[in-house]
């Protein structure tokens, strides 16, 4: 069980983590499955880089942002290919 002052934190997780599925569900039914996950994996690269940033005070570099920038190519190469 989560600590008493984290279950705000908790249940505010839990409810974006559904939000995301259900949001992907939608996604799926509208469009092709490989475009909904070439676009989910580069969101998550890009958001993985800036809450680095944000929370962790991480530096970003310019080669980090072309090797991010790589991945999401690569992903959306594998996925739509």
């Amino acid at each position: 069980a989560p600590p008493r002052d984290a279950v705000g934190l908790v249940l505010g997780a839990s409810v974006a983590i559904s939000a995301a599925i259900a949001l992907q569900l939608m996604a799926l039914q509208v469009a092709l499955a490989a475009l909904v996950e070439a676009i989910k994996r580069a969101v998550g690269l890009i958001l993985a880089v800036a809450f680095g940033r944000l929370f962790f005070d991480e530096r970003i570099s310019r080669r980090q942002l072309l090797a991010v920038g790589a991945m999401a190519a690569g992903a959306a190469a594998v996925m739509l290919g």
